[in-house]
């Protein structure tokens, strides 16, 4: 299972159905996150930020300190993500890391984040949402 949660669509299809072609890979790419968009609006109650998020995100703004967001996510997801949390408060959607097909990992998503903070990756603390991610 480590080869499928935490990694980004293509390496989880990949994994699962090798003989895909790249564009297979991104069409199913794309109906699987269609699928868990549907889920996730069935139970609307649930879909919610964890508690202290968002006071942690106001807190980091308020104080000026930097932060990003980096997401194995596709973009149709971060779409999402934005509509149903209202994540414009705190982020500039055009300066989301998102998975473009052009990050082999999480990792370099983590520092293309701090890059383009203007600060040093030493200097960052990463919160994540998946233990093989970390």
């Amino acid at each position: 299972m480590s080869r499928v949660f935490g990694a980004n669509n293509a390496a989880v299809l990949k994994n699962l159905a090798p003989w895909l072609t790249d564009e297979e890979n991104r069409q199913y790419s794309e109906k699987k996150e269609v699928l868990y968009r549907r889920a996730c609006k069935t139970k609307p109650e649930l879909l919610h930020l964890v508690p202290g998020t968002e006071d942690l995100l106001q807190y980091l703004q308020d104080h000026g300190i930097p932060f990003a967001l980096a997401s194995a996510s596709i973009i149709s997801n971060i779409d999402f993500y934005f509509e149903t949390f209202g994540l414009d408060r705190w982020f500039d959607k055009s300066q989301v890391v998102y998975d473009d097909g052009t990050y082999p990992n999480k990792g370099a998503m983590h520092l293309e984040a701090a890059r383009r903070l203007g600060v040093d990756f030493a200097e960052c603390m990463v919160i994540e949402d998946s233990i093989s991610s970390i």
